[in-house]
């Protein structure tokens, strides 16, 4: 059987996966919609099948959730309503009305991503319980004030990361964003990030300017490391020092 590896009216191309009763599942390479021809060489490990089990905080399986197989290496950015775009080789799957599905074993995709409403979850393979069950964790909140030499700072751009998303101090705006959680501080530098991945990431704060190219450029001027683990708010006071910038040439975007 083949599987697209998007929905939506561009054809990306397909994987395709081999079964056979006795032998754990294989899953190819991504074969593109253009090739005329391709081959394939697959040999099959014996061995049975494993099956994911997915439930929630309270214990409670959860139907219908989509659930990414991928590289160990590779990033994409989460949320509620799923993820937000694939761009890597991968497996899109969804869990069945039981909250189950097959444990794809290909070795090139380690690492399991699931995510919806009620949680997420990033574990590799490596580190599955023998029983197959993957718990989800609740999104995060995190929360706080930044100030500037002890006084509220208004339109500071905060955001949380992931770590392997984190670039040199000076960096296009548009690379972190695109994998961000993003929030902008008001008139009293108060500030609220909803639907924060669980696990560690980083909380920046950054402040913008256009380069000569005309680019709009992120100036990182704090760096925290969070933890989300739980539904708890984290919060946070930020104190910066005076911009590193001079005033004529910053642009709060």
């Amino acid at each position: 059987m083949s599987q697209p590896v998007v929905n939506g009216s561009t054809n990306r191309g397909y994987f395709f996966k081999f079964e056979a009763r006795g032998y754990l599942p294989y899953i190819s390479r991504l074969v593109n919609a253009k090739e005329r021809e391709a081959t394939l060489d697959i040999t099959l490990e014996p061995g049975s099948s494993q099956t994911l089990h997915v439930v929630d905080s309270g214990g409670i399986l959860v139907p219908g959730v989509p659930v990414l197989f991928l590289n160990d290496k590779k990033f994409i950015f989460r949320t509620p309503a799923g993820f937000e775009y694939l761009r890597w080789r991968s497996v899109n799957v969804e869990t069945d009305a039981n909250g189950d599905v097959p444990l794809e074993l290909d070795p090139g995709l380690g690492r399991i991503l699931i995510c919806c409403p009620r949680g997420s979850a990033s574990p590799f393979k490596s580190d599955l319980a023998e029983n197959g069950v993957v718990t989800l964790k609740p999104w995060g909140q995190v929360k706080g004030r930044v100030l500037r030499n002890e006084a509220p700072s208004s339109g500071e751009l905060v955001m949380v990361v992931a770590p392997e998303r984190i670039r040199e101090s000076v960096t296009p705006l548009s690379s972190l964003l695109f994998d961000a959680t993003t929030a902008k501080t008001d008139e009293q530098g108060r500030f609220t990030l909803t639907n924060v991945p669980p696990g560690e990431s980083y909380l920046l704060v950054t402040r913008t300017w256009s380069a000569p190219s005309g680019d709009t450029q992120a100036v990182l001027e704090s760096k925290t490391q969070i933890k989300i683990e739980n539904a708890t708010p984290i919060e946070l006071i930020i104190n910066l020092p005076q911009s590193r910038l001079s005033k004529a040439d910053l642009t709060t975007k």
